[in-house]
């Protein structure tokens, strides 16, 4: 054991002093956040022999001002739209996100992997992924939209779900405003 621990403070002494590309540690940052509407409702989807799928798709939009002219002048006003399919693999937030999410709500799906990689010639080893996802559903009716836009967070009312095994406790809070917030950690 002593000759274990020892070994593996020497790697690390090695490491830390080499300039061997070969032997450096990188550390990277993968972040996805998508803010839009739900184009259709979840479809769960199942191979043989595999585990279920949920899948559904999400529009988001960019927009820009194009035309000439000074600040204080409106111009022409361009939008993009880019549609993103979403595929849940993890089996509690698979199973919420069917039975939630729906067409035209908009959901705020927020994902990180953290990747701690050695680089060996273009060869990359992941040592450690994280992956955290943060999923606030809320459906936007003309009532609540201005309050949205202009209320910064306000549109985050006070409920949590907790995951226990597969059932969902509701906590606090009101169910037709807020369906859920979910913290899942892989």
């Amino acid at each position: 054991m002593l000759r274990n621990v020892s070994a593996q403070i020497l790697k690390q002494l090695v490491r830390h002093r080499t300039t061997d590309a070969s032997l450096i540690l990188e550390r990277s940052i993968n972040r996805v956040q998508l803010l839009g509407r739900v184009g259709q409702d979840p479809v769960m989807r199942q191979v043989e022999g595999r585990n279920p799928v949920t899948i559904f798709s999400m529009a988001t939009n960019e927009m820009w001002q194009s035309g000439e002219g000074e600040p204080t002048s409106t111009g022409d006003v361009s939008q993009k739209t880019t549609w993103h399919r979403i595929s849940v693999f993890k089996p509690g937030l698979r199973d919420v996100a069917y039975q939630y999410v729906k067409k035209g709500y908009v959901p705020y799906l927020f994902w990180i992997r953290f990747i701690y990689i050695y680089i060996y010639i273009y060869i990359y080893i992941y040592i450690y992924i994280y992956i955290y996802i943060y999923i606030y559903i809320y459906k936007r009716t003309a009532v609540n939209l201005e309050s949205t836009l202009f209320s910064g967070l306000g549109f985050l009312w006070k409920e949590s779900l907790t995951m226990e095994s597969t059932q969902i406790k509701t906590t606090s809070g009101d169910r037709q405003q807020l369906l859920s917030q979910i913290i899942l950690c892989f």
